[in-house]
């Protein structure tokens, strides 16, 4: 999803000389997703994702290191935008690529199923200009989601199980079986943590 509210940075990484030394900080403010396709790097990793310049070093060089400038963009986004930077003339036609930090994107672009979806002219001109419904972004997109769907169904089964468990030790009146029971619940618990932080990599803050 999108988000529906304007990005406030959480972080203030020390200043850096070189830009790329703040795709880590980048990587979790933004949640280890692109700003713009919010693909997450859960599968292809943060190799193929890098830190983006809304404003471009050839037009703006003195934001080049500046973090309020940067973000964290999967690569093919990155490479499609360039060094794009609307002229008055597309800003009068509302011909801009928004950014989560000044921007509510939900008010511009919405998720249906695999495809992204125009909600403004400003987000069908993003659409177009960052191709973000190419061919392969959408598989990629629905490769997700179908692991995404499986990622719940096996949240649910873990939690049943857990029922059982302490359904188990509450009903238990040895002491060495409701130790046993209390070790695979911890174990379970465990599991459903991991379980969790995947699903919250994946699809971020709602």
């Amino acid at each position: 999803m999108y988000p529906k509210e304007r990005h406030i940075r959480r972080l203030s990484p020390p200043k850096y000389s070189r830009y790329r030394s703040y795709k880590i900080p980048l990587q979790e403010e933004f949640y280890c997703r692109c700003v713009y396709c919010t693909l997450p790097d859960v599968l292809k990793g943060h190799e193929a994702f890098g830190v983006d310049h809304y404003r471009p070093r050839s037009k703006f060089p003195g934001l080049e290191v500046e973090y309020a400038n940067l973000f964290y963009s999967c690569n093919i986004c990155n490479s499609m935008k360039r060094d794009f930077w609307p002229s008055k003339e597309q800003l009068v036609k509302k011909h801009f690529i928004p950014n989560p930090c000044d921007h509510v994107m939900h008010g511009h672009l919405k998720i249906v199923g695999a495809e992204i979806i125009a909600k403004d002219i400003t987000g069908k001109f993003t659409i177009d200009a960052l191709d973000l419904n190419e061919a392969k972004s959408v598989e990629y997109r629905k490769t997700l989601i179908a692991i995404y769907n499986s990622i719940i169904t096996e949240v649910k089964e873990v939690e049943r199980k857990k029922k059982i468990f302490l359904s188990k030790i509450k009903k238990c009146t040895d002491d060495a079986t409701k130790n046993d029971l209390s070790k695979k619940t911890e174990l379970i618990d465990k599991n459903l943590a991991k379980l969790h932080q995947l699903q919250a990599r994946m699809i971020g803050p709602m």
